[in-house]
């Protein structure tokens, strides 16, 4: 019975040090739900979504952009392009053709713009098998 007191009280003091990781966790299983109920909808098998926000943190929204440019080929990958202010911006950014390729979601909604959240700003790589989510990453520099 002391072991288990005791046990609970450092889940205790370990929860109040470290509340972060249960942020990032509930900000995971929100991602984890979004991607999901989308990829469910989609008919391609996806291996990888890239979510880029087009507010936060710029240096990592930069290397995230270029990786798009790079990569949207890849009809592996899933971007979606999120909290843009402007359209006009993001067609001279990223450029109009490969904004219509079906490998891309413009979330002109803000669904994947995670508020309530700091990991909204970076942008996030979710790794996919069989349509389930099976890894999140947060691109920060």
């Amino acid at each position: 019975m002391k072991t288990k007191r005791l046990l609970f009280i450092v889940i205790g003091v370990l929860m109040m040090l470290f509340p972060h990781c249960t942020h990032i966790t509930t900000y995971n299983r929100e991602i984890t739900k979004k991607i999901e109920v989308l990829l469910k909808n989609d008919a391609w098998n996806y291996e990888s979504v890239v979510i880029i926000p087009g507010s936060g943190c710029t240096g990592c929204i930069s290397v995230a952009e270029k990786f798009f440019l790079d990569n949207v080929s890849n009809e592996k990958i899933k971007f979606i392009l999120t909290k843009n202010a402007s359209q006009k911006g993001l067609v001279l950014r990223l450029h109009e053709e490969n904004l219509k390729r079906e490998n891309v979601l413009i979330d002109v909604d803000n669904n994947f713009y995670l508020i309530g959240y700091e990991e909204k700003i970076y942008p996030v790589i979710v790794f996919i098998e069989k349509k389930k989510v099976i890894q999140i990453r947060r691109l920060s520099s």
